[in-house]
């Protein structure tokens, strides 16, 4: 019988057994897991179906925006496909990088008041990771012709071990100007600075400067 046949034929995750002609097969039959959907939720009252050419509907979660329809198809090659995206939304006056928001400090502050300010905003100074953010900043900072921008990047606790202060873990990715830092009048803070090309510079927490926030 078929079904006698069938469950003595092991198929793989995804497939089911099938007769053809008198011998078992397996074939496709649904998706395995679950669509690489970021930042979304699951909207059917029923749950997840896997089963080939079946769509399922998401919304995205609080405080994102959906860039397409909000699907993801279960393929007939038993791929998941996902035909939107949920993207993050920045209140006004702050700007979208990386899946974050940044905020750009229009008055001149010191590093506490600047830090305080940003915490004022549900964010803290902002947390560089790598040369795409960082040149990312580099470019805001010509668009807006900002000369010098504080960063969260400091020693104060320990000379030459820099910390963020966005979540206090070691300065990993850097990008400091020629000779620096140089500790010069015991300057514990960071910015970029367009003299040395909007590489980073070793400056006084106490400078006032304009600052970008990140959350």
């Amino acid at each position: 019988a078929l079904i006698g046949k069938c469950a003595r034929h092991n198929c793989a995750e995804g497939y089911k057994c099938v007769m053809i002609e008198d011998k078992t097969t397996c074939e496709l039959a649904y998706c395995i897991g679950n669509p690489n959907v970021p930042n979304a939720l699951l909207n059917e009252p029923f749950g997840l179906s896997r089963d080939l050419g079946h769509g399922m509907m998401y919304k995205c979660m609080k405080g994102m925006k959906i860039s397409g329809k909000p699907f993801a198809v279960c393929r007939e090659t038993g791929k998941w496909k996902s035909i939107f995206s949920c993207e993050i939304q920045c209140e006004t006056g702050w700007i979208v990088f990386g899946g974050h928001c940044y905020y750009i400090g229009p008055d001149k502050k010191t590093l506490e008041d600047s830090e305080t300010d940003c915490q004022r905003k549900g964010s803290h100074l902002v947390k560089i990771e790598d040369a795409s953010e960082n040149l990312w900043l580099q470019n805001v900072m010509i668009e807006k012709n900002i000369d010098k921008l504080r960063i969260g990047a400091h020693d104060i606790v320990q000379e030459g071990t820099w910390r963020w202060i966005y979540d206090d873990t070691f300065v990993d990715f850097t990008n400091w100007g020629n000779n620096q830092p140089n500790n010069y009048r015991n300057q514990d803070c960071a910015e970029l600075l367009k003299s040395f090309s909007y590489r980073w510079n070793d400056v006084s927490c106490t400078s006032l400067l304009q600052y970008v926030c990140e959350k």
